[in-house]
């Protein structure tokens, strides 16, 4: 296989910041490379750096065998495609206008859609498998149909290779196995180069055929999936805390927890303390709930509240009665 794209000596910072450092890599026609690494490792700007994006500060990126800065940008679009990261599309644009717009790089001074046009915008619908989208506006899909639509995009420019940049990100697994599938039979099928970055080891040694793992704006391991996800690689790129044990149907690797995390203890309720209830406020609470009484019950116990009244007073004598002498008789 011939070399399609070769990095020598790229160097890239921000800010005075190094985040790629002698970064050297070639990718021949035909390979599907994943890129990984930890988070601030420099891989997206490595890929955008492959995909004419941004200019290195040192090193030179060519592109069978031209320094991609001396293509021509309509011709270096004809033959790279790139699907940054979330790509977005207003939401009422049609799927079918947005795979037209793969064609741009090809048509002439008019823009006028020319019977060539249409066969690849037909066929990269087909070879999406969003033949069925193609009315729908971008606003009404899901994550993995919004994806599929550009890939799309980018096979109607017929490009030999695609850049991709997390292209699962923001998917479910069902999804991002279906978008990862695809992927692999273009490459395998249609002969695209693939070069996507990627963040599951398990799913890019499963899909990619071959590895480039960075570490610090490096390139700390480069090969075959079997030889770059090693325990020792692993541990050396992301640090320890990760097992590589051989998948049980294919033999590749799959990187797991080095140990089941503990299980988290919930914390113990504190003891309600009981507090007396005042006698009435405990019988009014029971009493709203008991049944009505009947009339007999009703009458028994007024009968019984009103024995238990006290005595009316004795009326007593008039004074003048009180101290009258008793008449002898």
């Amino acid at each position: 296989m011939s070399a399609l794209l070769a990095a020598t000596g790229v160097h890239h910072g921000y800010r005075q910041k190094a985040v790629l450092r002698d970064v050297s890599l070639t990718v021949s026609a035909g390979e599907f490379v994943a890129i990984i690494g930890p988070n601030g490792s420099g891989k997206s700007t490595l890929l955008r750096c492959l995909g004419r994006l941004l200019r290195p500060n040192a090193g030179t990126v060519s592109f069978s065998g031209e320094a991609i800065f001396d293509i021509d940008p309509r011709t270096f679009a004809r033959r790279v495609a790139f699907v940054p990261q979330g790509p977005l599309a207003p939401p009422d644009l049609v799927v079918e206008e947005l795979v037209w717009r793969g064609r741009f790089p090809h048509r002439g001074l008019f823009g006028r859609r020319l019977g060539h046009d249409r066969a690849m915008v037909e066929r990269a619908m087909v070879l999406a498998d969003i033949v069925h989208l193609r009315g729908h506006a971008m606003g009404t899909l899901s994550g993995g149909e919004r994806q599929r639509a550009f890939i799309a995009l980018a096979l109607a420019q017929e490009p030999s290779l695609v850049l991709l940049d997390e292209p699962t990100t923001f998917l479910d697994i069902a999804h991002q196995l279906d978008l990862l599938a695809l992927l692999a039979r273009l490459n395998r099928e249609e002969g695209l180069t693939v070069v996507a970055v990627m963040h599951d080891l398990g799913q890019a040694a499963f899909f990619a055929s071959r590895l480039v793992a960075l570490r610090d704006g490096m390139v700390a391991a480069d090969g075959a999936p079997r030889y770059v996800v090693t325990e020792r690689a692993v541990a050396a790129i992301f640090g320890p805390g990760l097992r590589v044990t051989p998948d049980p149907v294919t033999g590749l690797p799959l990187v797991l927890p080095a140990a089941p995390p503990l299980p988290v203890e919930a914390p113990a309720k504190p003891a309600r303390r009981r507090t007396a209830q005042p006698k009435l406020q405990a019988e009014s609470r029971r009493g709203s709930a008991a049944p009505a009484a009947t009339t007999e019950e009703s009458l028994e116990a007024d009968v019984s509240v009103a024995s238990r009244k006290s005595p009316a007073p004795r009326r007593r004598k008039p004074r003048s009665e009180a101290h009258k002498p008793t008449q002898p008789q």
